[in-house]
């Protein structure tokens, strides 16, 4: 192990490129990015990733319409979105992360499930973007109600990761006209 410049110890001890340790540290994070559809944005936001360590990044508001599994460059994105650009749901999986994924279901444009294999056993990460305070009784039952059959679907030992926004507001903190993002990081070990 070679500690990095942040006190955080990089993950480099794993068996095999398939099946990562997850004794050793990594970086999750969730971000609210608010569009991934336009050109560009999705190397820009693979490679800030990179910048930071971040190995599992769970994206909400991607606005990417379908759903699809991209590779993009030192990353794997899986994406899950409705019809049109709206909402959405992404998942980046950075070394070694991205080829110890077992399987991913899209379920909608707001929730996606991936299954990670690892040493001991099995890591499940939903992504899930809720409706705001804003929107109507009915979706936000809908989803909610979705979000609760799919935790149900999960293996009992697998370990259980939901990353997203699960807040009723959402938008910028505007600090004497200085709009500023929260990008939110977990270390786990």
């Amino acid at each position: 192990m070679l500690p990095s410049g942040d006190g955080v110890t990089q993950m480099r001890h794993y068996i095999g490129a398939d099946k990562p340790d997850l004794r050793w540290r990594y970086r999750l994070a969730t971000w609210n990015v608010m569009t991934l559809s336009e050109v560009g944005y999705q190397v820009s936001l693979t490679r800030e990733l990179a910048r930071m360590d971040v190995s599992i990044a769970g994206i909400t508001e991607s606005r990417i319409p379908g759903s699809d599994m991209r590779k993009i460059e030192d990353a794997l994105m899986l994406h899950s979105g409705g019809e049109y650009r709206t909402n959405g749901v992404a998942l980046v999986l950075r070394a070694p992360f991205d080829k110890a994924l077992l399987s991913w279901q899209p379920i909608s444009d707001r929730i996606l499930l991936a299954r990670i294999v690892h040493r001991h056993g099995h890591l499940t990460i939903l992504v899930t973007y809720a409706p705001t305070n804003v929107a109507n009784d009915d979706t936000k039952d809908r989803f909610y109600d979705q979000l609760a059959a799919v935790v149900q679907t999960v293996p009992p030992h697998d370990q259980l990761v939901i990353l997203g926004d699960m807040n009723a507001e959402s938008g910028t903190d505007d600090v004497g006209g200085n709009s500023r993002w929260t990008i939110r990081l977990w270390y786990i070990e």
